[in-house]
């Protein structure tokens, strides 16, 4: 069994949030682990630098991807995010838990994208 040893747990998405599908902005090519087709994404700046941020606050960052943990591992690599994320996941299908999901996940954070801006 694998045990998280921190208080300090964040959950990462990649699409639309680490990478962007905006067709303009499109500037990183990221191998598909799946198919090995080559998938052009703009990077969201400010997730990544909060995520790095979070890091050197002794934050545990899991990135994770509902299109499972090879897309999740081939981003993180991609974006050279390595030294910063703990583990890669798939995103959980399913939780069981007493609460409602809004209440289990109650701090949101999201910075606004806005298309052609860089950082």
């Amino acid at each position: 069994m694998m045990t998280i040893r921190s208080e300090q747990v964040v959950m990462w998405d990649c699409d639309e949030t680490l990478v962007m599908h905006y067709e303009e902005d499109k500037i990183l090519d990221i191998v598909c682990p799946y198919d090995g087709k080559f998938i052009a994404v703009a990077i969201h700046q400010k997730h990544v630098q909060l995520l790095k941020d979070h890091k050197a606050r002794g934050f545990y960052n899991v990135v994770w991807s509902a299109h499972g943990f090879a897309w999740a591992e081939a981003v993180v690599k991609a974006l050279e995010l390595e030294p910063y994320v703990d583990i890669c996941m798939s995103k959980s299908c399913k939780f069981i838990d007493d609460l409602p999901a809004n209440e289990v996940l109650v701090n949101r954070v999201y910075l606004t994208y806005k298309p052609g801006e860089k950082s």
